[in-house]
């Protein structure tokens, strides 16, 4: 409510439970270390490497975008399927109005695919500490000059 925007109820509810499996497996800890370790390695004013550096947030980058597809996979796969079925459905009965059946069949399929998927992605989860220090300590290697290379 404080930042006037609006947020469906499923999406409300990924964002409360990726908050709470960050907090069930010591995240916060590790977000903090990582910030801490940042700024012992690369000081405030510190010179940044502007050639290592874009390659290492691009690096970043597909790393977030790997775990998201990776979290995401199950529940696109079935909604691909139920599309498919609902696709063949159409063709074989054509006496029966697809969108009037489509709507709710996704929704049913994607909320019992999400309830299935989500003990995996805790799990997904529980590795995550260790790979967040790898990231960030590789991003904070290239972002740090090269010593006499200016």
């Amino acid at each position: 409510p404080m930042s006037e925007t609006q947020l469906p109820v499923l999406g409300h509810f990924l964002g409360l439970f990726a908050t709470a499996a960050i907090l069930a497996v010591g995240g916060h800890l590790v977000i903090l270390g990582a910030l801490g370790r940042s700024l012992e390695v690369l000081p405030p004013g510190a010179p940044v490497d502007l050639v290592r550096g874009p390659w290492a947030v691009v690096r970043l980058g597909s790393t977030f975008l790997w775990l998201g597809l990776k979290i995401a996979a199950p529940v696109v796969a079935a909604m691909m399927v139920g599309n498919v079925a609902l696709g063949v459905l159409a063709r074989t009965v054509p006496q029966l109005n697809v969108l009037m059946v489509a709507f709710p069949v996704q929704i049913g399929v994607g909320l019992f695919v999400l309830a299935a998927t989500l003990p995996l992605v805790a799990t997904l989860f529980g590795g995550w500490g260790s790979g967040y220090m790898d990231v960030a300590s590789s991003l904070l290697q290239g972002l740090t000059p090269a010593e006499g290379g200016g």
